[in-house]
C-alpha cells in the first residue's frame, strides 16, 4: 500500500491540474462576453452622462421660454432676465456640442510637424500664466534638452492647456499652489510631467472617462481629459494620472510619454542617367 501512495498523489495532482485547465478554458471562453459587457457599460455611462449634461440647460431653456410665451405682458426687465437665462443655457449646449465633436473626431484637418515640445509648452504656459499669478499661483519650469518629434501642434497645445488649467483651477480654490512642469528625454521617449500641489485626484483611474468631473454642475463638460487621452493615443503616446506624496509636496500628477519620431528623409532620389543642361 505504501508503494501506491506516491502514484495516488500524482494522480490527484494531475486531476487538479485538469480541473484548473478546465476553469482557465471556461474563463477564456467568457472573456469576449466580458469585454462586450464592459464596453456596453461604458457606453451606457457615456449616454447617461450626456443626457444629464444636456438635460439641465434644456430644462432651463424650455422653462423660461414657456414663461415668456405664457404671459406676453411681462415687464421688459423680466423678459430680458429670462432671455439672458435662455441664452446662457444655449451657450452651455453649444459648449457641450463642441466638446462632443472634438471628442468624436480628432482627425479632421490633421497636420503634423516636427516640433520642440519645450517651445510648444512654453508658448501655452505664457497664454495663461499671468491670470493665475494674480490668484497667488506659480508655474515652475524644469525643461530638459529635447529632440524635435512629430506632433499636431493644435491638439497637443490643447492637451497641455487642459492639464494645466485642470490643476491650476483646482489650486485656485485653495488660493495658493504651484504647478511644476518637467520635461526630459529617456532613450527613445520624451516625458512631460505636470505636478500640482492641490488636493489630489479623488479617482485617478476615472479621470479620462467621458463626462467624469468633480466640479459643480454647469462647471466644465467632463470631456477635457477624455479628449486629452484620445489625442495622446492618436500620437501613439501615453498619458497617466496619479497622486504623489514627496514629503513637502503632494498633489496630482499627469505623466505624458511621447515617442521620438525622427524626421523622414524628403530628399528626392537622383534619377539615373539624368543630364545637366
Amino acid at each position: 500500500m505504501k508503494d501506491k501512495e506516491p502514484t495516488q498523489k500524482l494522480e490527484e495532482i494531475l486531476e487538479r491540474l485538469e480541473a484548473l485547465k478546465a476553469e482557465v478554458e471556461a474563463v477564456k471562453a467568457d472573456i469576449p462576453g466580458m469585454v462586450i459587457a464592459q464596453k456596453l457599460d461604458s457606453l451606457n455611462n457615456f449616454i447617461s452622462g450626456m443626457s444629464h449634461e444636456f438635460n439641465n440647460p434644456l430644462t432651463s431653456i424650455l422653462g423660461y421660454a414657456q414663461i415668456i410665451l405664457g404671459d406676453l405682458n411681462l415687464p421688459p426687465d423680466k423678459i430680458r432676465e429670462y432671455a439672458q437665462l435662455i441664452y446662457k443655457g444655449a451657450q452651455r449646449c453649444e459648449e457641450l456640442t463642441r466638446a462632443l465633436l472634438a471628442s468624436a473626431n480628432r482627425t479632421s484637418s490633421w497636420k503634423t510637424e516636427y516640433l520642440d515640445l519645450n517651445q510648444v509648452l512654453e508658448s501655452n504656459i505664457k497664454l495663461i500664466e499671468k491670470t493665475y499669478q494674480e490668484n497667488g499661483l506659480t508655474i515652475e519650469r524644469d525643461y530638459g534638452q529635447l529632440p524635435e518629434t512629430e506632433v499636431n501642434r493644435g491638439s497637443i497645445s490643447q492637451v497641455f492647456i487642459n492639464i494645466l488649467r485642470n490643476g491650476l483651477d483646482e489650486m485656485s480654490q485653495l488660493k495658493e499652489g504651484t504647478m511644476h512642469v518637467r520635461t526630459y528625454q529617456e532613450r527613445d521617449r520624451i516625458y512631460v510631467i505636470f505636478s500640482d500641489t492641490g488636493r489630489g485626484l479623488k479617482e485617478p483611474l476615472k479621470v479620462f472617462d467621458p463626462f467624469y468631473t468633480t466640479r459643480e454642475v454647469g462647471k466644465g463638460t467632463g470631456l477635457g481629459l477624455s479628449v486629452c487621452y484620445q489625442t495622446m493615443k492618436l500620437h501613439e503616446a501615453n498619458i497617466l494620472a496619479c497622486n504623489y506624496d514627496e514629503g513637502s509636496r503632494k498633489g496630482a500628477r499627469f505623466i505624458l510619454e511621447f515617442p521620438i519620431v525622427e524626421k523622414k528623409d524628403e530628399t528626392p532620389a537622383e534619377e539615373s542617367g539624368s543630364e545637366i543642361a
